[in-house]
């Protein structure tokens, strides 16, 4: 309200005019903020994951984190053990992770080998300079330990490796026998378990041998193919845990080849077994076509 002397007027700003008013603060105030916001924290951040000039590959010079070491092998002479197996045109090489062994061909492989490396290895009373070396232990002792010592020598690398002077020594002692996990000539070998990975189509394949007085003694296989029972499984290769066979040539319970392997996740139990394996295909004509099968079990 105005006075002006006797009047009284009443004044008021008309409402649009003020909402306008309000508008153009409000608009003002976005205006700066997004303006901040786009000049003055713009990412560019190369360690930042949510800038796009992020790089956090450790193999690149280009990168805030690039490591000089990436490509740098460890100075260890850690090494495989690995059984060596083979039959005609039938191979085997499994890498072992336990120490009594059956096979006697062994492979010994550095994990680390490098150009300019030199790797020594000491068994018994013999000296080899090799990454990979083979032997055959044939007439090896049985059910004693055996070491093997590798000695890895290489230039050392302060920067990379300022804990190392260039050399380290591994030993591991291996056990050789004649016991086999898959020997049933004094109790019979149980699998139970399931085909094709149905939980619920369950079996049982039986291994177990007849002596007959005077004769030779029988060995028996049962449930290969359900209900049938053959007499020679044609082994092809066999190591401590792994054992290849061949029974195709036969008409018996549609001819079963395959491979047996204990402790198919390599954790130790040597109870669990897997069984990958074929049968001859009687739909078939001419014994042409080969049906696909798996066992998952355990041994009884």
């Amino acid at each position: 309200m105005i006075g002006l002397g006797n009047w009284k007027v009443n004044y008021k700003l008309p409402q649009r005019a003020a909402m306008s008013k309000y508008a153009v603060i409000f608009g003002g105030v976005i205006f700066f903020l997004l303006t901040g916001l786009l000049t003055g924290c713009k990412c560019d951040d190369p360690t930042n994951p949510e800038c796009p000039n992020y790089c956090g590959d450790e193999t690149n010079p280009e990168c805030p984190n690039y490591n000089p070491c990436w490509d740098q092998l460890p100075i260890s002479a850690d090494f495989r053990i690995i059984e060596s197996a083979s039959y005609a045109f039938v191979s085997i090489l499994d890498t072992v992770y336990f120490d009594t062994l059956r096979t006697r061909d062994l492979i010994f492989d550095a994990k680390y080998p490098e150009e300019g490396r030199k790797f020594t290895w000491y068994v018994g009373s013999e000296q080899y300079e090799t990454a990979q070396l083979y032997l055959d232990f044939r007439t090896a002792p049985t059910e004693v330990p055996i070491p093997i010592t590798l000695v890895l020598e290489t230039a050392p690398h302060p920067s990379c490796f300022p804990d190392s002077e260039g050399k380290d020594t591994l030993t591991r002692s291996i056990v050789l026998t004649n016991r086999s996990r898959f020997d049933f000539r004094h109790a019979p070998i149980h699998y139970h378990g399931y085909l094709n990975g149905n939980i619920n189509d369950t079996i049982t394949l039986k291994f177990y041998q007849i002596d007959y007085p005077g004769l030779p003694s029988e060995s028996f296989y049962l449930n290969f193919k359900r209900g049938c029972v053959i007499t020679s499984l044609g082994d092809r290769a066999l190591t401590t845990r792994i054992r290849r066979f061949d029974a195709s040539g036969t008409a018996d319970c549609d001819g079963p080849k395959g491979e047996i392997r204990l402790d198919p996740d390599k954790t130790g139990d040597f109870r669990k077994v897997k069984i990958t394996y074929s049968l001859w295909d009687r739909s078939a004509p001419g014994f042409t076509v080969r049906i696909p099968m798996l066992f998952e079990g355990r041994q009884l």
